[in-house]
């Protein structure tokens, strides 16, 4: 084989090689990502459930509080009139 031909090859083999070894760290990194990402899902999703029940329980007892209020409001009305 000519020298050229030698160098050419050496070339693409050595670009083959380093386009592997990137490829696989690549893909260790986002398969650590993606275990990353599964872990804070699974434990911020539960959370943000009982922020949201937490949430509508304040609003709910907050309208209660509102309509308690309101209707002592209208009794002293009644009895004033």
């Amino acid at each position: 084989m000519k020298l050229g031909v030698k160098l050419f090859l050496s070339f693409i083999g050595m670009a083959v090689l380093a386009g592997t070894i990137l490829g696989v760290i690549c893909i260790v990194n986002l398969t650590s990502a993606n275990n990353i990402i599964l872990e804070l899902t699974n434990q911020t999703i539960p959370s943000i459930k009982i922020a949201s029940a937490i949430e509508q329980y304040t609003l709910q007892t907050i309208r209660d509080e509102k309509m308690i209020l309101l209707a002592a409001n209208d009794v002293k009305l009644d009895l004033y009139q």
